[in-house]
């Protein structure tokens, strides 16, 4: 739903439904969880996938907004566990997953330690 232009949320807030509950069965490929620790990016996947592989695996991290973002780009053969991404001189910015040019995950991300 974050993704959506703020004027069309309206119209597929009561569509969208976020939860474990008839996802594919949770047969597929996707991610289960983000984790970001010590300036570090897990994604872990689901690892029941009946399908882990092999994908063209990209990962797109732009910087609080900066042009162009850093990409990390690898054919992966089986994603049924864990992938790990530390982007270089990272504090805060956007992370994108893509899966075979798909869309898997996208968030803003905090890497900075928080001091309290």
């Amino acid at each position: 739903m974050h993704l959506l232009p703020s004027n069309i949320v309206g119209k597929w807030k009561d569509k969208v439904r976020l939860g474990e509950q008839g996802f594919f069965e949770r047969r597929w490929t996707h991610v289960e969880e983000v984790v970001v620790f010590n300036r570090e990016i897990t994604f872990r996947f689901n690892p029941n996938t009946q399908i882990p592989g092999p994908f063209d695996v990209k990962v797109e991290y732009r910087e609080q907004n900066t042009h162009p973002p850093k990409i990390w780009q690898d054919k992966i053969e089986r994603l049924n566990g864990a992938l790990r991404v530390r982007p270089p001189n990272a504090i805060w910015g956007e992370i994108r997953l893509y899966l075979d040019d798909a869309l898997a995950f996208s968030d803003i991300v905090l890497l900075e330690d928080i001091p309290f």
